[in-house]
């Protein structure tokens, strides 16, 4: 997330199989000097043998999985409301092939700016003093 690049595919089902195909297109993808780090919810696709087995010949592949209940921590998460919001509420698709086709185009989603966490103490209200998150 550091360039802001999304890799995303379109699948029918989400399997273990699916998930192995998705890994193979980002190892496609990505400069092999560079670590892929994959933040994913804890769904049994992610946690499956042969994903694990997928991952462990690849040590340069780094999977953390996010808290239950913490959708809204994951950048993915908000990347699928944004599409929602700017294309899938505003468009009429007939069909789900048309529908694939018109997301990335009709979206109209820039890169993903990436953001961290800095330590802030908080007042007493529960509002931060300092600190907070960087974009």
């Amino acid at each position: 997330m550091a360039t802001g690049q999304v890799i995303a595919q379109c699948k029918a089902r989400h399997r273990h199989q699916e998930f192995l195909s998705f890994l193979r297109h980002i190892d496609a993808s990505v400069p092999p000097d560079l670590d892929v780090h994959l933040v994913a919810d804890n769904y049994s696709t992610h946690r499956h043998i042969k994903v694990k087995r997928w991952l462990a010949a690849r040590p340069r592949y780094h999977l953390h999985f996010t808290p239950t209940y913490s959708s809204w921590l994951n950048q993915v998460e908000i990347w699928f409301n944004i599409i929602t919001r700017k294309s899938i509420r505003r468009g009429s698709f007939s069909s789900v092939t048309q529908l694939k086709r018109g997301l990335p185009n009709s979206a109209g989603i820039g890169p993903v700016r990436s953001f961290r966490h800095r330590s802030s103490s908080v007042s007493r209200e529960g509002l931060p003093t300092s600190g907070g998150i960087d974009r």
